[in-house]
Order: C-alpha cells, then sequence, then structure tokens
C-alpha cells in the first residue's frame, strides 16, 4: 500500500516530497506527471531528475576527450571557439562533465546569468527559471525565443531554433536549440560556377554539441480553474475553459490530467500502528479527511469482513460509519493469518485497529454491530463499552438456522443453577440435556415428533406459565380511562393472524429460506471444542418439524423493543419485561415439545439471555434493536 507523499502549505499550494534533494517542493510546478499512474507525479523533481538522466547519459559516453575540430581557421576572439577550446585536447577534464552547476533549483532570469561561470569552461547545468518581466508575449514560443535572445545577449553564445515537443501529461512545451557554431547542425556551403560571384563563406564551426532545451509551462490561471472545479466532469470544464479563455495553449489532455492528478489527492489516507503477533501481517489505515469532517456525527458503527479479495490471502476488514442512511467508509484492515494461528491474535489486532479510532479521532458510537464472529464482537466491547452492541440479523438467523439442521451435535453444558436463580421454579431443574445426567438420574421427556399448535396465554402483556391468578380490579379515573379506551379502539385486532397463519406466509418463508439440509456432525468450525458429537445413533438434537416455530420465536424476540406496539397490548412493555416474556416463551415452547437439547443451546449460547456481553436493552431505550442476540 502507497501512502501519499503530498502535503499541503499554510497558502494552500500541494507540495511533494522528492527523493531525490529530500525536499518539499510545488507538486505541479516541479514534478513530472507519471505516464503510467493516471493522476500520479513522478518521485523526483524535474532538477533531480536531469540530474539522473544526465549521469545515466554520462556513463554511456566515450571516456576519451573530444577533440575541438573546425572546418575552417577558427578565431582566436571568438566566444564560442574559446568556449569549445577551453579544456583542449590537453586536459585532463571531459568538455561536458557536469559540475556545482547542475541543478540551480527556481531561480529568476536576471540572476541566472549571474550564476553562470565566467572561466570558459563547459558546462551542463539544469535550472527552472522564472520568466517574470521578459515578455509580454502570451506564447510559448516567443517566451522561448525571447530568452534565447537574452542568453545570447549575456554569453554571446547563439542557438538557433530546432524543433518543439508537447508533454502529454502536463500542460507544458519543450522547445530544442542548438548551438549556431554545431558543426553537424551546418549546411553545405553553396559553390558557384559563375566567376562573377564569389563563394559564401561559413562561420567557423565546432564539435561542441550544444543543446539548450527550454520547458515552458502555461500560466497558472487555467490550472487553478481547473483544480477548483476538478469535479465537473472534462467536457464540461473544457467548454467553460473556452469561455474564459479564447485562445488557451492548453489542450484537452492536459485537463484531463489535471483533474486526474487533484481526484487522486482528493481522498488521503493515515496509517495506523497495530499491535504484532507473531505469524500475523496487519496493515490499517483511516481516512482522515472523513473523518475530519463527519467524525463527531457518526453514532453508529460497523465491521465486517472479506475473504478471497486479493492474492495474497489478507483478510479485509471495514469499518463503515452511518451518515444520513448511508454507509461511509471510515478505515480498513488488512490481516494475514497463519493456519494455526494463536487464541485472540485477531481480536488482537482488530481492538487495536478500533482503538486507533477512539483515542486519534475521538470516535463515541452509541451502537457497534457485527456479524456474529466472537473476535469482532469482543474487540468492540473492550473498545466501546459503553455502545450497544448488535449482531446482524441475517448471520444470527443463519447461524442458528444451521444449528438446527446439525442432527447430532450435543450441546454444551447448561448450568440449570443459573437459569433457576433468575426465573425460579418456573424453570424445571430436570429439563437439561440427556448428556449432561445419568440414566438412572434422568427424567423422561417425550420429544414430539410432530409440530402442536401453540397456545400462548397473556394476561397485562406478562406471559403466564401456569393458570392465571384470580383477576384484580382496578378502578381508573374517567381522563385515563377514556385514554386507554381510544387505544384500544384504534388497534384494529380483526387484522391480527395466528401464529400458525404467519407461518404459512409466502413472505415469512422466504425470510427463512427453509431449504436447510440435514447433517449428521456438521463443520467443525462450526462448533467449540466441547460441542461432541453424539455417540447415541437415535440422537437428534432438533427433530425438523419444530425448527421453522424456533427460528419464528427468534425472528420476533429479535425485533422487539420497548417502543414496539405489541398485539392486544395497550402498553408498551419495559426491557425487562421482554426479557422474562422471551425466555419464558423459549422455554415454554421447548418443555411442551421436550426439547431439552434445544432449550440448553438457546441459553448457552445467549439468544435467550441478555444476549452475554453485548448490552442490556435498557441501555438505549429509545433505540435498541433487539432485547436477545445470538
Amino acid at each position: 500500500m502507497e501512502y501519499s507523499m503530498d502535503s499541503v502549505s499554510p497558502d494552500g499550494v500541494v507540495l511533494r516530497y522528492c527523493s531525490g534533494c529530500k525536499t518539499r517542493k510545488p507538486r505541479n510546478t516541479q514534478f513530472k506527471v507519471s505516464k503510467n499512474k493516471p493522476g500520479g507525479y513522478a518521485k523526483q523533481c524535474f532538477v533531480c531528475s536531469a540530474r539522473v538522466t544526465k549521469s545515466v547519459k554520462k556513463s554511456r559516453m566515450d571516456p576519451a576527450p573530444i577533440p575541438a575540430t573546425s572546418t575552417s581557421e577558427p578565431s582566436s576572439d571568438s566566444p564560442a571557439n574559446a568556449l569549445a577550446n577551453a579544456n583542449g585536447p590537453d586536459s585532463d577534464s571531459k568538455v561536458f562533465d557536469a559540475d556545482e552547476f547542475v541543478g540551480l533549483g527556481v531561480i529568476h532570469y536576471e540572476s541566472l546569468f549571474q550564476k553562470l561561470p565566467d572561466n570558459n569552461k563547459a558546462y551542463s547545468f539544469t535550472a527552472i527559471v522564472d520568466l517574470t518581466g521578459l515578455t509580454d508575449s502570451e506564447r510559448l514560443r516567443e517566451k522561448a525565443d525571447d530568452f534565447v535572445a537574452l542568453f545570447w545577449e549575456k554569453t554571446q553564445m547563439r542557438f538557433e531554433y530546432e524543433g518543439k515537443y508537447s508533454h502529454v501529461n502536463t500542460p507544458s512545451t519543450r522547445f530544442k536549440y542548438s548551438c549556431a557554431q554545431t558543426a553537424s547542425r551546418q549546411s553545405k556551403p553553396a559553390k558557384r560556377t559563375d566567376v562573377r560571384n564569389r563563394d559564401k563563406g561559413s562561420m567557423d564551426t565546432f564539435d561542441c554539441q550544444g543543446w539548450l532545451h527550454i520547458t515552458v509551462f502555461e500560466d497558472n490561471d487555467i490550472q487553478h480553474f481547473v483544480e477548483d472545479n476538478f469535479k465537473m466532469s472534462t467536457s464540461a470544464l473544457w467548454s467553460e475553459i473556452l469561455g474564459k479563455f479564447p485562445n488557451p495553449a492548453v489542450r484537452r489532455r492536459d485537463v484531463y490530467a489535471i483533474t486526474n492528478a487533484k481526484k487522486s489527492n482528493h481522498y488521503t489516507v493515515e496509517a495506523i500502528d497495530l499491535s504484532s503477533v507473531e505469524g500475523y501481517i496487519g496493515l490499517a489505515f483511516t481516512l482522515p479527511d472523513v473523518l475530519l469532517k463527519w467524525g463527531g456525527q457518526i453514532r453508529e458503527i460497523s465491521l465486517d469482513s472479506a475473504w478471497n479479495t486479493n492474492g495474497s490471502h489478507y483478510e479485509l476488514y471495514a469499518l463503515i460509519g452511518e451518515l444520513y442512511g448511508s454507509g461511509c467508509p471510515l478505515g480498513y484492515l488488512l490481516l494475514q493469518s497463519p493456519t494455526e494461528g494463536k487464541p485472540g491474535a485477531k481480536e488482537k489486532y482488530i481492538h487495536s485497529f478500533l482503538e486507533h479510532f477512539k483515542v486519534k479521532h475521538d470516535l463515541k458510537p452509541i451502537f457497534t454491530l457485527t456479524d456474529k464472529d466472537l473476535s469482532e464482537i469482543n474487540a468492540f466491547l473492550k473498545a466501546f463499552p459503553q455502545a450497544k452492541h448488535q449482531l446482524c440479523f441475517w448471520h444470527a438467523l443463519r447461524a442458528v438456522k444451521s444449528c438446527l439442521s446439525v442432527l447430532r451435535r450435543s450441546p454444551k453444558y447448561y448450568d440449570v443453577k443459573e437459569a433457576r436463580n433468575e426465573f425460579g421454579d418456573e424453570i424445571d431443574k430436570n429439563f437439561v440435556p440427556v448428556g449432561q445426567v445419568s440414566e438412572a438420574e434422568r427424567v423422561n421427556f417425550v420429544v414430539s415428533q410432530t409440530m402442536i399448535p401453540r397456545v400462548t396465554i397473556r394476561i397485562g402483556g406478562v406471559l403466564q406459565n401456569t393458570a392465571p391468578p384470580k383477576p384484580r380490579l382496578t378502578i381508573r379515573l374517567k381522563p385515563l380511562s377514556e385514554v386507554t379506551s381510544k387505544s384500544s379502539e384504534s388497534m384494529d385486532q380483526s387484522g391480527d393472524l395466528d401464529e400458525d397463519e404467519i407461518m404459512d406466509d409466502p413472505a415469512f418463508d422466504k425470510l427463512l429460506d427453509d431449504t436447510e439440509t440435514d447433517e449428521e456432525f456438521g463443520s467443525e468450525y462450526m462448533f467449540d471444542a466441547d460441542e461432541k458429537c453424539s455417540k447415541d445413533p437415535s440422537y437428534v438434537f432438533c427433530p425438523a418439524p419444530h425448527r421453522k416455530q424456533l427460528l419464528h420465536l427468534f425472528t420476533r424476540h429479535f425485533c422487539q423493543h420497548p417502543i414496539f406496539p405489541e398485539r392486544f397490548q395497550t402498553e408498551s412493555m419495559t426491557s425487562e419485561e421482554i426479557r422474562r416474556n422471551a425466555v419464558l416463551e423459549m422455554y415454554q415452547f421447548c418443555y411442551v415439545h421436550g426439547l431439552r437439547e434445544v432449550w440448553g443451546y438457546m441459553w448457552i449460547l445467549g439468544i435467550v439471555p441478555r444476549c452475554g456481553d453485548c448490552g442490556p436493552a435498557q441501555q438505549v431505550p429509545t433505540i435498541c434493536p433487539a432485547s436477545e442476540q445470538p
């Protein structure tokens, strides 16, 4: 993963770090746009790139000195001749050796000539020249010609125009000028047969190989306009540019390159320091711009993972925040795990990832959401203990449905004392899984092999486990009775359906997707070490006729909340009442049908108790999507 080498100065100029000179320079004027990476820039500035190019060319040149030859007798007072012969054939140095004048940086054109040496030696140098004040012309060729004329005036060295090259990825053009006294660039002398006319003579020429390359950049007005409106399409931008600048020197593809470069920096990433565990490789980063803008408003976050997204076998975790009903990415974690990892290592990485958002960006969610992965759940509970943790309904429903379809797996140890301490004699002490008691102490509970219609008795909204007590007489004041009667009349019970009718609804069948295939022992990854395979060939964890009713109960309990009205009730229930009713309703169903194994599984897994450590419903009385989850 590459992180941005760019930063923004206090005055709003985008700066880029040069890997050559180890300094930060303006990105748009000092770095070349990458050809291989759309919207990217080179790692080295123009000066450092020229230095490297010069060094490569130098290594390929013949090490022998280049002799100074002439097609005619040279003049001793010629500045070009003096510069060409400065090193001479007897000199130890080469004519085109570069020295400390390679890479002069940004310099005004008037100061450039003061920097040039006057010792009649040949030098190769690169500089970024500010042409402000040199000419009023807007044409790039005229700017380059004016600079060449000034160069001739100051140094007595004349260069002639040879051609140009328009860069594809930057709004600039490179003009090439060759030395006027270069022998290889001269035309052949014209011989005349007429004796009345003399042959035209030629100036002194040499193999000096002098070149002047001038790259002229466009004015920043168009570039600034494009950068300020980079979100517009290229067609719309080009139309606006033609309206504001009738004769632009840039081309349409230059506009496209500028917008791509701007968009590439629209989202920056920030690396996260993670805990280190032997055998694991973790890489994480955040989106600081998003968090800076929205971090204080995010109240619900979720974490989800995906496999097989890359060839390096990294598991991808994405942290998503809720913004106006839509998910917004906040950060990503890439984790590579060994075949046999250490227990708790994945949880350690996820917790370190979440802790960064809590400490660095002051993220304070009210709700956290994951699937049924215990490492994700525990990491959230440690990082955000005050938040209400909610499990994904789809994952929870799938997990329960899969477990109910495994025939010969006994549940974990069910502590009946814990259940009776909370609910007393309403929980039968003998109603425990068969594997927990000896055959002599075992009480026989007949397992129903067919679906039995279920009758639910409620008085005042409270689920009744035994015969209802004698009704009490309640006297209400008149205003309260009017409110009660209105609320009772407003509840149209004529449309209420029995549970059997609801389960026959095609929409309910589609939700449950009742196509699960029974398995003998199931996959090992679904169960803990103490969930053993039963050796009894007649053992059945949950008969198929009861699974649909169990899933219906689970679905209804999952969606209960104090602010949601219940059927046949005029008053809302508290979270404690919801929990009590859910536990007893699930217990009664299992007890009547003889499903002692299923009851033990439901209690241990946490579907009936308070979702373990996932937070009781009363913590968030206004919005808490469930009183029980797996």
